[in-house]
Formats: structure tokens, sequence, C-alpha cells
């Protein structure tokens, strides 16, 4: 059966029911977007507890780490590696992975490459429109996805990544297999898609909360459509008509991070490239979550019979 993990990114101590609602391969915390997500020692023990019970992996997701925050949050990670040695990481930016290898973590701790490194034209909802009036030779290579060029997957295995999380996307198959042959697993999220992370967040300015006392605000969807789009020449908002507002779907605004919700509809060839899937418990209730998890089998099942 294929591997599916469980990001629990909004709670804080273990939920007995979501975590027995599946034989999962691992269980994730943290945040692609906001160091004001991560556990603190307390939080992750209890996981960790939770985790060595079921024999799965625990793994902890660092958001795009600014200045600011940059020095603290290794800090706290090196506090972290002290306890639970067997914690597996995932990064989300450049700065992140040349300072994890300056420390010498590249043997040390198990590291996968989070979503935020990691996109293309192709997994854009309307990356097509985008694309359509440029020549073929430019399409082609905003079509790859960013990582997959020589350097980049060099430094990746100088930092000791062996795991990447993939948008889903039929468009980007050839792609994934690619870099699966060349040695890297491949994890998707079932459950929808991120789409952007911003350096300010959307939630806090919208309720006038203070950040680093706002985390409550992450824990349900503020959901939003496009309805203007600036124009650049004019400086200035248009309102768009509804063929160009048909082709952007509606989306879900966690504190800093912009989500699309839509499910993944997994299919034969999917399930070929990808080793394991993901599913954020914020972006499906409980039923939804459990309806994902019996899609997955039941495909496997028709394939195998």
């Amino acid at each position: 059966m294929k591997n599916i993990e469980l990001r629990i990114t909004h709670t804080t101590l273990p939920d007995e029911g979501l975590v027995s609602s599946h034989q999962w391969s691992a269980i994730v915390l943290g945040n692609p977007g906001c160091v004001h997500k991560l556990p603190d020692l307390a939080t992750i023990a209890a996981w960790h507890e939770v985790a060595h019970d079921k024999q799965i992996e625990l793994k902890i997701e660092v958001p795009v780490l600014f200045q600011r925050h940059f020095q603290s949050t290794f800090a706290w990670m090196e506090g972290v590696t002290s306890q639970f040695s067997d914690v597996r990481w995932v990064l989300n930016d450049y700065g992140s992975l040349y300072e994890w290898k300056r420390r010498g973590w590249a043997k040390r701790y198990p590291l996968s490459l989070g979503r935020v490194l990691n996109y293309s034209f192709q997994s854009n909802p309307w990356g097509h429109v985008t694309l359509e009036g440029e020549p073929d030779d430019i399409r082609t290579a905003m079509g790859e996805m960013s990582i997959d060029n020589e350097w980049t997957l060099g430094l990746l295995r100088e930092c000791g990544v062996d795991e990447l999380e993939v948008d889903i996307v039929e468009a980007n198959l050839t792609e994934l297999a690619g870099l699966r042959e060349q040695g890297f697993r491949l994890n998707g999220l079932l459950s929808g898609q991120l789409l952007a992370v911003s350096r300010s967040c959307h939630a806090v300015r919208l309720q006038r909360e203070v950040t680093g006392q706002c985390q409550a605000l992450c824990d349900k969807a503020l959901d939003i459509e496009m309805v203007y789009r600036w124009s650049r020449f004019e400086d200035q908002y248009r309102r768009m008509d509804m063929e160009a507002r048909q082709l952007i779907p509606q989306m879900s605004v966690f504190g800093n991070g912009v989500w699309n919700p839509q499910e993944v509809q997994v299919t034969e060839a999917i399930l070929g490239v990808i080793d394991s899937f993901a599913i954020d418990s914020r972006l499906s209730s409980r039923e939804q979550l459990q309806q994902l998890v019996v899609r997955v089998m039941q495909t496997e099942e028709a394939l195998s019979s």
C-alpha cells in the first residue's frame, strides 16, 4: 500500500482520533511559511512518543527563514536534534540549506526539500494562460521544475536531501520520473496545492493581531476569490471579466500562505511516479481526509486486480 503521511500544522497535543484514523507513514509538524507555527519542545516530545509507539516517522517542516529569525531558528533546531536525532527535517530556502551543510548536518539527520523551493509554471492553475503567447522555447523552459538542473540537484545531494516535496501535476510526471530515477524519493500533497508564501501575513493584517501571538489565526482558512487585477502600466486595479475569473480557482489563505484546496485525483500514472502522498489536515475535514485515503487504496486495489 502506498505510504500516506499526515500533516498537522495547527495543533499542539496529539489528536488520537485523527492519528488512529489511518496507518500513516509519518506525522508532519511545522509550516512552510511561518516561523511562529513551529512546535515547542514539549509538543515535539508528545508527538515523538506517538510516532515511536506507532513505529512511524516524525517530520518537522521549517518555513522560509528571513534574517530576523535565522539564527534563533537554527538554535532551536539544534536543541531539537540533541533530543530527537531521528526526526526528519523539511527545509524551504537556500539559506537554510547552506547553513545545514555548514553545520555538518548533511550526514547526520534525514532531510527533505520543501515545496516552496520546487515549482514550475506547469503546476500553476493558470500557468498555461500566462505562457500562451510566448515562443515554444520560453514555454518549455518555464514549464520545467525550478530544481531540475545539474547545479541545484548537486547542491541538494551535498546537503543530504533524499526526498522532494512536489506538486502532483500530470504535465510534470515525465520530469518527476526523471528525478526519481536520479535517486530522489517524491512526496506529493493530495489535499491541495501551495501557491505562494508572502513576507507579511494576510491574517494578521486583517484581524489586527500581534505577530507572534497569532497562531490560532492559521487554524481556519480565509477563502478568497480573484475579482480585480492590477494594471501595471495604468498603476490601478481593473475588475476582471468572468472568463478570466474562471481560470483562477477559489483559494484559501492560512496566515501568509495561499493554497489551492482542490484535491488531486489519483491515477495509475501518478501512482507509478509518486513514492508517498501527504494530506494536510487543515485543507480537509476529517470525513474528506478519510475519503482521500480510501480513494488511494481503491485505485491501488483496482490496478492490482
